[in-house]
C-alpha cells in the first residue's frame, strides 16, 4: 500500500520490526526494492516498533521503540498492517447469508 500512496504523492516512513523489509522473503530479491523506495520514502526504520500514537491537535504523535528508533514524529496519517497468519486448521468464517 506504501507504494500506492507514495504514487499519489504521499510522503512515506515505514517501520518494520524485523531486521529487512518483507520478513521471510529472499533477501536478494528484496534488496532491490529497497533500494528503490529507500530513495523515494522519508524514512525506513528497520528493527524499530511503533510503541504509541497519541493524537494531538497538530496530528498523530508518534513514539517508536528499538536499535535505531528516531524521537517521536509527527503524521498526518498512519496506515498499520501487522502481518498475516495462514487459516491452516481453522476454520472460515460463514458468509452472511
Amino acid at each position: 500500500m506504501a507504494t500506492v500512496y507514495d504514487a499519489l504523492g504521499s510522503k512515506i516512513s515505514v517501520v518494520e520490526l524485523a531486521d529487512g523489509l518483507i520478513p521471510g522473503a529472499d533477501r536478494d530479491l528484496v534488496k532491490p526494492l529497497h533500494k528503490r523506495i529507500e530513495k523515494r520514502y522519508e524514512a525506513i526504520y528497520l528493527k524499530t516498533k511503533v510503541s504509541k500514537i497519541e493524537a494531538k491537535k497538530e496530528g498523530l504523535l508518534v513514539t517508536f521503540d528499538g536499535e535505531a528508533a528516531p524521537a517521536p514524529q509527527l503524521f498526518d496519517r498512519v496506515l498499520m498492517a501487522v502481518g498475516r497468519r495462514p487459516m491452516a486448521g481453522r476454520s472460515m468464517p460463514k458468509p452472511l447469508a
